[in-house]
């Protein structure tokens, strides 16, 4: 259909009408697709990492390195936060590929082990003392 064309910019909107641009990403496979990780390639495609480009100087730190990781990647992270009420830090991870996950995340030098069911979403408080245990929290940051 032909686009309206509005007396003014306030007086019509609507999807679908001007310019639109599009990106694709191919993964070109054979067998099973959730062994692509889709939803981690589909987040790397919308979310592109933003490289930091420093020059040599001495300093306590590797020269790279990550403060956070999720493996296995079939696993994502959903959410990061500080903790509303506590001390500490809320992780949101979901399973993407309907298969069981065992996994890690690593946060800040700390090393945390987890287990999901397929297509689950677990919600964890880390708190900020590593003698206290990870707990699994509801959303509203409830232990469960």
């Amino acid at each position: 259909h032909v686009p309206y064309v509005p007396d003014s910019p306030d007086a019509y909107r609507a999807m679908d009408q001007g310019e639109q641009t599009f990106r694709y990403r191919l993964m070109p496979h054979d067998g099973d697709r959730h062994r692509l990780s889709p939803a981690r390639l589909a987040d790397e495609l919308l979310q592109p990492a933003i490289p930091l480009v420093e020059t040599f100087h001495d300093g306590p730190l590797a020269q790279s390195g990550s403060w956070l990781s999720v493996e296995p990647s079939n696993v994502v992270l959903g959410a990061c936060k500080r903790a509303e009420e506590a001390p500490g830090i809320v992780l949101r991870l979901a399973e993407t590929s309907g298969r069981r996950a065992e996994g890690c995340v690593r946060l800040l030098g700390r090393e945390i082990p987890f287990a999901l069911e397929p297509w689950r979403i677990a919600t964890y408080l880390i708190p900020d003392d590593p003698d206290r245990p990870v707990v699994e929290t509801d959303l509203l940051e409830r232990p469960i």
